[in-house]
């Protein structure tokens, strides 16, 4: 039975999703943000849209939107049609939704949880979404297909036979990308844009939040490539400008939002979620509703395909290497556990410089290679007493070289 909406105050999630709009609404993929003026439901189709922003100053209603979001597309789908990727490097945005993982969470193949916090993680899950877009253009082209509904349309109805069966859409959200451009930049941004600008047609979306509108974090590229985006409260007119091109977020208070899609600005009034609640209550539903089914595992990158440029032992000349590789080197044999965010937690260092040290631990025979085409890899080196015969091997190896080349 649909429920009205109080006009004066923000709606609940329960009422939003219990509307004769959003019950019957025809979209394939439904999203509820807030209501309008008049009290009826401000949706949009995710899948037409196809890519979402969502900014302003730090506030409980931006976590609020991305939930209401979540909520409208597991009401509206089953696990065989949906899979979420989540990326949080706050941790705590998504763990309400950890029952679902054997029905709705997509996850890395070397993780055990589906919550992707780790900026390596992040960067990773972003190039795997886009070897499994390629792989579904392959699959579309193979099968004379224009886009995912047409494909799963025929499959439906049985004009179709392949071994892939129903191709479920895959929504990325990204919490904060700020966390992640600000570590790792290019490393970030890249595949962000490579997966947005051709991931419509093969059903796969994605939805950030960003509570630091700074052209470093929204740049250029990436605004290019998510024309939908969603302004809460700005502190200043420069901020609401980076957001949606143009004034107006910094007069909002702080539930109304500016809601843009190629178009003028429509001012929405929030949803308002109780992510204790509302979360777990959904979850048990869909859980109730819903068999168990495998979990969606995203693609193993060959490392073939990544292949970085390696530094010899032999010419690894210290001068040359980062000046902190010795710090790293203890670092990694202390916690007997090598990563790219381990070095760069312990050092305070930006990712890149942090994986292109984890390359030079390698070259020097501390950590092996990625294992088995994963990211894990081992410690060569059982302690700090072994690392120091280690590293004065290397210096001696040097020393003969450089004998080699002055004589």
């Amino acid at each position: 039975m649909n429920q009205e909406i109080p006009s004066q105050e923000r709606a609940g999630l329960d009422a939003l999703l219990n509307t004769k709009d959003f019950l019957e609404s025809s979209m394939r993929l439904p999203c509820v943000i807030g209501q309008t003026e008049d009290c009826s439901p401000c949706m949009f189709d995710l899948s037409k849209m196809p890519h979402v922003i969502i900014a302003g100053k730090p506030n409980e209603s931006i976590s609020h939107t991305i939930h209401a979001i979540m909520a409208s597309l597991l009401h509206k789908n089953s696990p065989e049609e949906l899979k979420f990727v989540l990326i949080d490097a706050r941790l705590v945005e998504f763990t309400a939704y950890k029952p679902l993982s054997s029905y709705y969470l997509a996850r890395l193949p070397y993780l055990e949880g589906p919550i992707i916090s780790d900026v390596s993680d992040g960067v990773n899950a972003l190039e795997s979404l886009n070897e499994l877009m390629h792989h579904r253009y392959n699959l579309l082209r193979d099968t004379n297909c224009r886009n995912i509904e047409d494909y799963n349309s025929k499959i439906r109805s049985g004009l179709l036979t392949t071994d892939q069966g129903i191709l479920p859409y895959y929504v990325v959200v990204i919490n904060e990308l700020g966390d992640y451009m600000m570590t790792a930049g290019k490393e970030f941004e890249q595949p962000l844009v490579s997966l947005a600008q051709l991931s419509r047609a093969v059903g796969i979306h994605v939805i950030v939040s960003i509570y630091r509108p700074i052209p470093e974090v929204l740049t250029g590229s990436i605004k290019a490539n998510f024309p939908c985006r969603i302004a809460f409260k700005t502190t200043t007119e420069r901020d609401s400008r980076i957001i949606l091109d143009n004034i107006g977020a910094e007069q909002l208070s702080g539930a109304e939002m500016l809601f843009v899609c190629g178009g003028t600005p429509v001012k929405v009034l929030g949803v308002n979620v109780d992510e204790e609640r509302d979360v777990p209550i959904l979850c048990g539903k869909l859980i109730s509703q819903n068999p168990p089914c495998p979990q969606a595992i995203l693609p193993v990158i060959n490392n073939q395909t990544k292949e970085k440029e390696k530094i010899e032992v032999g010419k690894f000349v210290f001068q040359y290497a980062d000046p902190l590789f010795k710090d790293a080197a203890k670092i990694v044999v202390v916690h007997q556990s090598a990563s790219t965010s381990l070095i760069q937690r312990s050092l305070g260092i930006g990712y890149n410089r942090a994986s292109r040290m984890l390359d030079m631990l390698e070259s020097a025979e501390i950590v092996s290679p990625p294992q088995n085409d994963t990211y894990f890899r081992d410690v060569l080196i059982e302690d700090t007493r072994e690392l120091m015969y280690k590293l004065l091997d290397i210096k001696m190896e040097l020393l003969k070289q450089a004998e080699k080349e002055l004589f």
